[in-house]
């Protein structure tokens, strides 16, 4: 199954084999800037320019939850590798990270000073990295509570001036920069 979503607010389910649209979502009333599939294919979120987050129930193709809680666009939404949370990013500066299975809010997190374009989850679930217009990529630690930003790299100069995406490959981590990562962030590793 493959997704796909635009100005126009809707969102198109394809089926790959045939390249045929299985089911078209009039999912927005605005502009859709991020959608991602839950990796235990249960659910795809969509993110909009109406400050929301939906959530959509793969096999019917209906809305499961609709979060609200952003006050501007909603440019970038990721599930965590379990499938559990969700985490938002978005144009007011804010991550959100929202409960899947009931759609209620975790927690949100401050401290980018511009839009928030892009989320990733390490593999372990224990840090959320986030890349922003503000010129810097945060990494946010999930496995104690969450009060400060423990590291934050600022990519500003005049080749780079946002953090539009940002990924982690972990396969190709060592030993050692995973300890000096995790020593530097207090988390036991990535």
């Amino acid at each position: 199954l493959l997704a796909s979503a635009g100005e126009s607010g809707k969102i198109m389910l394809w089926h790959i084999p045939t390249g045929k649209i299985r089911t078209p979502l009039a999912a927005h009333e605005q502009p859709i800037w991020s959608i991602a599939f839950s990796p235990d294919g249960k659910y795809f979120a969509s993110g909009s320019s109406d400050h929301t987050i939906k959530l959509w129930n793969i096999q019917t193709g209906e809305l499961s939850h609709s979060l609200s809680g952003h006050n501007k666009a909603v440019y970038s939404v990721v599930f965590s590798h379990n499938g559990q949370t969700l985490a938002s990013g978005s144009y007011d500066h804010t991550i959100k990270l929202w409960n899947v299975e009931n759609g209620d809010l975790i927690k949100t997190l401050n401290g980018h000073t511009k839009a928030v374009w892009s989320l990733v989850f390490s593999p372990n679930q224990q840090i959320l990295i986030s890349g922003s217009a503000d010129s810097t990529i945060k990494l946010w630690p999930l496995s104690f509570a969450i009060t400060n930003i423990k590291t934050s790299f600022n990519s500003q100069s005049d080749n780079f001036r946002q953090a539009v995406n940002v990924a982690i490959n972990a396969a190709n981590l060592t030993q050692t920069a995973t300890k000096r990562i995790a020593g530097r962030l207090g988390a036991a590793s990535l």
